[in-house]
């Protein structure tokens, strides 16, 4: 106490209250936490100066944390998919226009010549086609 007083007190070499640790820490916690046996579970619990009521609620924290990030996932991935099922439809209708705009431009080409239409009719292929010449 009277290192606070005297303004000595470091709070960097203090140790953070379980309440408060990091989410990463305290999945390292759980981790470390099941993978001990039974036996050796209270002294681990002393060591490190938490409680085992502290482990469940970070477990439960843990496992919302990653429903949350899944939910968003998933919210993300629907957005994006009807955003790209709509720029493909956009795509269809825009190369459609093209095609279609194409086709007009070649009929404006060929209609502006001349000399007429570039199809010509050989004058023996009509008499063979049954046509007259007059």
């Amino acid at each position: 106490m009277s290192l606070a007083k005297d303004g000595t007190l470091s709070t960097e070499d203090s140790v953070l209250p379980p309440n408060k640790k990091p989410l990463e820490e305290k999945f390292e916690y759980v981790l470390e936490w099941s993978r001990l046996a039974d036996v050796d579970k209270g002294q681990w619990l002393r060591e490190n100066g938490i409680h085992e009521e502290h482990l469940s609620l970070w477990e439960q924290e843990l496992r919302m944390t990653m429903a949350k990030k899944q939910e968003t996932k998933n919210t993300e991935l629907t957005a994006l998919k009807k955003r790209n099922r709509a720029l493909e439809r956009e795509l269809a209708r825009k190369e459609k226009a093209l095609a279609e705009l194409a086709a007009l431009l070649t009929l404006k080409k060929n209609s502006n010549r001349p000399w007429g239409p570039t199809r010509t009719i050989d004058p023996r292929s009509r008499s063979e086609a049954g046509y007259s010449a007059y």
